[in-house]
């Protein structure tokens, strides 16, 4: 059985006074660390050392090919994980239009009631792959419907919120499938080597500050990148992020908008959407995590649908699961400097910045 808690990633929080690194929040909040002395980094903080300053001058759909060959090329199996959302979306079509063979598609579906699925997004994915799958006819679909008994096992882990999958029901949906195996879980998997489990993570994040636009990090601290391929922020082709980077500052730049931080929230989000990735359909798209508190309160995000679906119909998960992240967090935080009390996460953490110019 993987010991989920030892998992370390590429991605951290470095001190920049005491040279530590932190994998988790919960290593955080029980740090003595001051909020002004961390930063968040990854790959060692390597992505320094490229060209930031300059646009890379193949076009996104290049790029995008290239990555899928890329892909193709290092792994004798590749499993894209789908969700229907935007970025999973585009890694599709992305495979699709370059005609570089995908061996597999999953989807991993979570409910108590099928009857009243909670994420509306997620049944219409499925109904895409209907219709994908006349396109990529030797591609092995397969819908993986999480069980209770996985989802109660995972939360019942000792030091569950200390793990790299430490957040989110969005990270648990996101579980790919030789974890999940290995969490009881019966998925018809047998691993062929070497394997790439695709992940499509989220868009840029941009900041906007007098003297021009700054790339940030916007992946969580908590995803286990032990186990993903991600698609577009790899240190292997760094051109393919540099380039969305780009996209995204100058849609914005011809926006003319007041915002100086770009990223995924409210009306930002349909904007990325449209900067930097292909157009889809998308209907029934929650609002993302709000947060491990809010998500409670807010059940229209990503989240708070589950945990609203959990409420009315699985007492038992709905009180296991509250118990495995709010609560347990929140009565474990020693470093109290580093909690935003509304949220009831990791207050945000200063990124490594990259210069766009202007």
């Amino acid at each position: 059985m993987t010991d989920f808690d030892q998992i370390k990633q590429n991605r951290y929080v470095y001190s920049k006074k005491t040279g530590k690194k932190y994998f988790s929040n919960q290593e955080l909040f029980q740090s003595s660390e001051k909020h002004k002395n961390l930063i968040y980094e990854l790959d060692g903080g390597k992505w320094s050392n490229f060209n930031w300053q300059k646009e890379p001058d193949e076009s996104f759909d290049e790029l995008l090919k290239e990555r899928c060959i890329q892909l193709r090329d290092k792994y004798n199996y590749l499993i894209l994980y789908f969700s229907g959302g935007s970025d999973s979306e585009t890694t599709l079509q992305s495979f699709i239009r370059s005609g570089i063979h995908l061996d597999e598609i999953v989807t991993n579906v979570f409910e108590i009631n099928e009857k009243d699925p909670p994420l509306l997004d997620v049944e219409f994915a499925i109904e895409k792959l209907k219709i994908y799958s006349k396109l990529i006819p030797n591609t092995k679909i397969t819908i993986n419907n999480l069980s209770r008994d996985m989802f109660l096992n995972f939360t019942k882990k000792q030091l569950w919120i200390d793990s790299t999958f430490n957040g989110t029901l969005g990270h648990f949906r996101r579980m790919p499938l030789p974890v999940a195996q290995e969490l009881g879980q019966k998925v018809n998997y047998r691993e062929p080597k070497p394997v790439g489990h695709i992940f499509a993570e989220t868009k840029p994040h941009l900041l906007k500050k007098a003297d021009g636009y700054y790339a940030i990090w916007s992946v969580p601290l908590s995803v286990a990148s032990h186990w993903a391929e991600w698609f577009y922020t790899s240190f292997e082709f760094p051109k393919l992020h540099i380039k969305q980077c780009y996209l995204v500052k100058n849609y914005f730049k011809k926006l003319k908008t007041e915002y100086t931080i770009i990223n995924e929230v409210g009306e930002i989000r349909d904007h990325l959407i449209k900067a930097c990735r292909y157009s889809f359909d998308n209907r029934f798209q929650p609002p993302k995590t709000m947060g491990l508190l809010k998500d409670f309160k807010n059940i229209h995000s990503e989240d708070g649908l589950v945990i609203n679906h959990l409420r009315k119909y699985d007492k038992e998960s709905y009180d296991v699961y509250s118990m495995g992240t709010v609560k347990t967090m929140l009565s474990g935080v020693i470093n109290r400097n580093l909690l935003n009390r509304d949220s009831g996460n990791l207050r945000v953490i200063a990124s490594q910045q990259f210069y766009l110019g202007k």
